[in-house]
């Protein structure tokens, strides 16, 4: 399991870009079972961003589970990708896929959960 923010996510992939290391960071979040990606349409992306983020978003696709958390309806996600279309039968077509409009907890909320978990199973 990864979990990241989107702004998080966007800056390892131009960091990637720039030092000529892309494909292996994209790759390496394809063969991750399962990746969170939080806070999608907090902040804004920097230029070019937005099409790294999504470029690792469609490797993903059905290789692995991508876990969104957002405070934007599905209908709302052309402002944080605005020069895609995406492919709607494929996300909300899945029996796997499932949008909700019950808040999801913070990126601390979900640290927490995990570091309570480990503490428990470790004494």
């Amino acid at each position: 399991m990864r979990f990241t923010t989107l702004a998080g996510l966007a800056n390892e992939l131009q960091e990637a870009e720039s030092r000529k290391e892309l494909a292996r960071v994209v790759g390496r979040y394809s063969r991750t079972e399962v990746v969170v990606l939080d806070e999608l349409g907090y902040l804004s992306l920097p230029d070019g961003a937005a099409e790294l983020v999504f470029q690792v978003i469609s490797e993903r696709n059905e290789r692995g589970s991508l876990i969104v958390t957002t405070n934007l309806t599905f209908g709302e996600w052309t402002k944080v990708f605005p020069t895609r279309a995406w492919p709607r039968p494929s996300l909300t077509g899945s029996p796997t896929a499932r949008t909700s409009s019950t808040p999801a907890p913070t990126a601390g909320a979900f640290r927490h959960g995990l570091e309570r978990r480990t503490n428990k199973k470790g004494g």
